[in-house]
């Protein structure tokens, strides 16, 4: 296919010819070739994440290289692998970030394996690229949405790249199929029953025309990767908060001279680890009534003292 100036060129002279063989009439121009735009629209959007070099090494570091794919399926057990990408056919892409989502679990026992040393370190890019990209803990909410507008678009693309004559729906449909992604972040009263005219008009830098920011629908194999990511977050936040609040209460304070723990429990903390270390000899179930009566009994002593010197 040849560059876009020789497209237009040659329609020029098609439309000529035309004009004289059928008496100044003339094909219907539609406009260049919306496939490009789109591909070049969708890769705008996810070249920022990355996904492009991530798609390209994970191919990449077992093409062509048995040593390593049989390595691969050594530690994995699996003889599927990453599909090759293409970065010019975006949108086509859908079987690729499929086949990705697919493999990652096989991925990681591989990266692991080579962590370990029990595989060879491939030492390339590609490797360097991938162990950056396991990183990122929202990787695989970002392939979740590539693959969710991936598979919006194929319908419309499957239904268009034919030679049947379909031009004359093409306004409506699109129209429909523009309305489905802005579904996604725009409120939904704007364009329920908006005119073609008006959403070629619509503003979506606007933020008063955004949904709010938890209503944004970006699939549910994202947002399921987004929740399991901050349940993981909160059981951390929530582990790390039990260990300040246990060392705190397991501190001897100076203005007591005891820990927290003593005074309120009549006895020092034990861990589950320590009965089964057998550091606990006689283990006995000791109530925080009792433990409290005798440090108070204790404090009661000490106040009878009679004060020296």
């Amino acid at each position: 296919m040849d560059g876009p100036n020789v497209n237009w060129k040659f329609l020029d002279l098609l439309q000529e010819e035309h004009a004289q063989l059928y008496g100044g009439k003339q094909l219907v121009t539609v406009g260049s070739c919306g496939l490009h735009t789109l591909h070049n629209a969708f890769k705008c959007g996810f070249v920022a994440w990355g996904l492009d070099r991530l798609l390209k090494a994970m191919h990449t570091l077992f093409n062509n290289v048995p040593a390593r794919r049989e390595d691969y399926m050594q530690v994995t057990k699996s003889s599927v692998f990453p599909l090759s990408f293409c970065a010019h056919r975006w949108v086509e892409n859908l079987p690729v970030v499929e086949r990705a989502l697919a493999v990652w679990p096989s991925l990681l026992i591989y990266m692991e394996a080579v962590r370990t040393k029990k595989v060879p370190n491939p030492g390339t890019g590609s490797y360097d690229t991938i162990a950056a990209a396991i990183k990122d803990p929202l990787i695989l909410a970002k392939l979740h949405f590539y693959m969710a507008i991936a598979r919006t678009f194929t319908p419309f693309l499957k239904r268009y790249q034919t030679d049947e004559p379909v031009m004359p729906f093409l306004g409506r449909d699109l129209a429909e199929f523009l309305k489905s992604l802005l579904r996604c972040f725009i409120k939904r009263e704007l364009l329920q029953d908006a005119t073609t005219v008006q959403l070629t008009r619509l503003d979506i830098t606007e933020r008063k025309n955004w949904v709010r920011l938890q209503d944004v629908d970006i699939g549910l194999g994202a947002e399921s990767i987004l929740k399991a990511v901050a349940t993981q977050d909160q059981r951390s936040s929530t582990v790390a908060k039990f260990l300040v609040t246990f060392s705190y209460n397991t501190t001897i304070h100076q203005s007591t001279g005891e820990s927290p723990y003593l005074l309120m429990f009549g006895q020092e903390p034990q861990l589950p680890i320590d009965f089964l270390l057998g550091r606990v000899r006689n283990p006995r179930k000791v109530g925080w009534t009792n433990g409290f009566k005798n440090t108070r009994y204790d404090f009661k002593l000490l106040s009878m003292e009679p004060e020296c010197g």
